[in-house]
């Protein structure tokens, strides 16, 4: 990505990504105990418009649910694993999907409002009327449409000292609907904001960190690769085949003869010179071969020019 490139994010240096994806997964955590917390205050602020308390539990559990991704988050970025960077992705999409559904649901509820208050205030009243006392209380009215209209006591109005109040209704249904704007706009936010972290997560892991191998690949593939303690997994390379060319200078070389010797062979090899297994052609030689039989050794035997004048 150009824009990236021109950070210097594609550079060596790999922990400004990846403390960007540890801010991410920070402030999603935020964003899912402050839903918690909002949950929690519908419940304890609501009345019958939430005797079900269906959507403050949702909320509070999506809540619980992001804290969760935050904390796979950010085991998967100090320890490398690519398989807890995925998981945060499919949690995240599926926030995403409550949220979205959580948000078309208090929709329809809040089309609703009046008749679902309506069924709410006449299941309360034929179980426990008393309890419709705090609510006639709170908004000073009486019975559900009108003073006559299911109260939660014959001698409300008594108590009111008032002839002219009106039935609480009214008042139920616009709290009702200022709570689910409330939770509406609430919801929106954060799905739009999960949505933001999803995309720069995405981005940085696949434009940015995906090259470099040695920081987010399989525990069984990158033993020990792990970013935050500033090690890198250490990088094997596989042994010389037995006989295979060496091209530094001087190198000596072990050969296995047949009958289970041990021949050693010093000097200097060209680059030139091809390897071919165990056969390989030596250029020179910088001592005689040393071979050992049963219990006799022998010299091996050298031509030296000899000078006939001295030879008789």
């Amino acid at each position: 990505m150009p824009f990236l490139t021109g950070w210097g994010l594609e550079g060596e240096n790999r922990n400004v990504p990846k403390t960007v994806l540890g801010t991410l997964a920070l402030l999603n955590a935020i964003l899912g105990a402050y839903l918690g917390a909002f949950g929690a205050y519908l419940i304890a602020t609501s009345d019958i418009e939430f005797s079900n308390h269906w959507i403050p539990l949702g909320i509070i559990m999506l809540g619980l649910i992001a804290i969760y991704a935050s904390d796979i988050a950010t085991t998967g970025i100090l320890s490398s694993s690519r398989a807890h960077i995925q998981n945060v992705a499919f949690i995240g999409a599926l926030i995403v999907l409550g949220e979205l559904l959580l948000i078309v649901h208090m929709a329809w509820v809040s089309m609703k409002s009046e008749q679902n208050l309506y069924k709410s205030w006449t299941r309360i009243f034929n179980t426990n009327p008393l309890s419709l006392q705090h609510v006639e209380h709170y908004y000073g009215c009486c019975g559900f449409s009108d003073k006559d209209d299911m109260p939660s006591r014959s001698n409300c109005l008594k108590e009111l000292d008032n002839s002219e109040v009106d039935g609480c209704a009214g008042y139920l249904a616009q709290t009702a609907f200022d709570k689910s704007r409330m939770a509406m706009i609430r919801c929106t936010v954060a799905m739009l904001l999960q949505i933001l972290f999803l995309v720069i997560g995405w981005a940085l892991v696949e434009r940015v960190l995906e090259p470099d191998t040695t920081w987010l690949v399989d525990d069984d593939v990158n033993p020990g690769g792990n970013w935050a303690a500033g090690t890198a997994p250490a990088i094997t390379t596989p042994a010389a085949a037995v006989g295979e060319s060496q091209n530094a200078p001087e190198a000596h070389k072990l050969n296995v003869a047949d009958d289970g010797l041990v021949v050693l062979v010093g000097g200097v090899q060209s680059e030139d010179a091809p390897a071919t297994g165990n056969a390989a052609a030596l250029a020179s030689t910088s001592a005689g071969v040393a071979q050992q039989g049963d219990d006799t050794t022998y010299a091996q035997e050298t031509s030296m020019p000899t000078d006939d004048s001295t030879t008789k």
